[in-house]
């Protein structure tokens, strides 16, 4: 297992997803995960500290978890469905002295572990996988996490709905 961090989030020209790009800590190797576009801008949103008036679904999880007095010690991409073009991964709970590990979505784990400040991780097979493909597509994904310091951006405040 190797420790691997978000290194960016991208969209392709048709924003069909949202690419988070995972980078391993200690080399050049990426892992690109397509997520959905809501499941993107709610990982922004965590990457950036956001709150909301109502809690959103993986910050309701956070406080089930510190509630049971459990955490999300890290997570891990477990494997690859090349047929399916398919990601899996495991988050690992630590609760009252166990430690369970959940099978989740890569975007359900990741935004977990943005949260809670855990460790990302990748099984080598995952990484050597990859090593097999061109990803230098990805390269030319239009970035939209982090945004540059030398950009101009600014976050705006959007109306909001009570529900």
């Amino acid at each position: 297992m190797k420790e691997v961090a978000i290194e960016r989030i991208a969209v392709p020209w048709d924003m069909q997803y949202v690419y988070v790009i995972l980078k391993e800590k200690q080399t050049h190797r990426r892992i690109p995960i397509g997520v959905g576009c809501i499941e993107g801008a709610a990982l922004i949103g965590g990457l950036e500290k956001r709150t909301f008036p109502r809690p959103m679904t993986h910050d309701l999880l956070v406080t089930f978890l510190e509630t049971l007095r459990g955490t999300v010690r890290h997570v891990v991409m477990t494997k690859v469905d090349e047929e399916k073009k398919t990601y899996h991964a495991t988050i690992v709970i630590e609760s009252n002295g166990s430690t369970n590990e959940i099978d989740a979505r890569p975007s359900d784990s990741l935004m977990l572990a943005v949260r809670q400040n855990t460790p990302i991780f990748a099984e080598e097979i995952v990484l050597n996988l990859l090593e097999k493909h061109d990803l230098s597509g990805f390269d030319r994904l239009a970035t939209i996490w982090p945004v540059s310091s030398d950009s101009s951006y600014k976050p705006i405040e959007s109306p909001l709905i009570n529900n």
